[in-house]
């Protein structure tokens, strides 16, 4: 008798255990990064196109708050060609950071590529931009600093969703001077750990054409 309930004492504290470690609350995800490629097809130098923005919103919906990353144009007040990134609370602009790289699109059939990270701590989003390559604006987001921050009440990154970044991205002047844009790949971490990776490419823009015509 002594036996069974010494066994029945162990299986009752293992289940416990086991109860236990699955109660643990999952990683919070405080940095993501995005792995975007963009493959331009005829540059218009005149009329500047084509213009495209990406954006990421911390909390998975663009009408709350998101930043923006514009490639070949800057706003507030509009600038053709360059670098900017832009925070956006519903209409309300919460600031802008132009990058140094100013020169319009004017190489045909040029492959971007770009990585870019959202990151919040301690009451703070920041979208950087991470190693750059192009022809028109050569390494961007390297060696420099090209970032920016913005205050925010989420603590964590878990309402974040690749599928509204690719939804809102793309080009808003001149899409068929593109020929292809892509989310390629997005990465979760928490606290400098890799928790996921998502290979799924997201395709925003497709023209397959060179867009010779405006």
């Amino acid at each position: 008798m002594r036996h069974a309930f010494a066994k029945l004492l162990v299986l009752s504290l293992a289940l416990a255990l086991g109860q236990g470690a699955f109660a643990q609350s999952p990683q919070a995800i405080d940095r993501v990064e995005e792995d975007w490629e963009l493959v331009v097809g005829m540059p218009d130098l005149v009329s500047a196109g084509p213009q495209l923005t990406t954006t990421m919103s911390p909390e998975g919906d663009n009408s709350k708050s998101f930043v923006a990353f514009n490639l070949n144009y800057r706003d507030l007040p509009f600038r053709q060609g360059g670098l900017q990134l832009t925070a956006w609370s519903g209409q309300t602009n919460l600031g802008i950071s132009d990058g140094n790289r100013t020169l319009p699109l004017a190489i045909p059939y040029e492959r971007i590529t770009w990585t870019q990270r959202l990151s919040v701590s301690a009451g703070q989003a920041t979208l950087e931009i991470k190693n750059g390559h192009s022809w028109t604006w050569g390494n961007f987001g390297q060696g420099e600093s090209f970032s920016l921050s913005f205050s925010t009440n989420v603590t964590d990154l878990s309402s974040y969703d690749p599928d509204k970044s690719a939804q809102y991205s793309g080009a808003g002047w001149q899409s068929n001077r593109v020929k292809k844009m892509t989310l390629v790949q997005v990465r979760y971490y928490s606290a400098d750990t890799l928790v996921k990776t998502d290979t799924d490419p997201r395709v925003v823009e497709s023209s397959g054409g060179s867009g010779d015509n405006p």
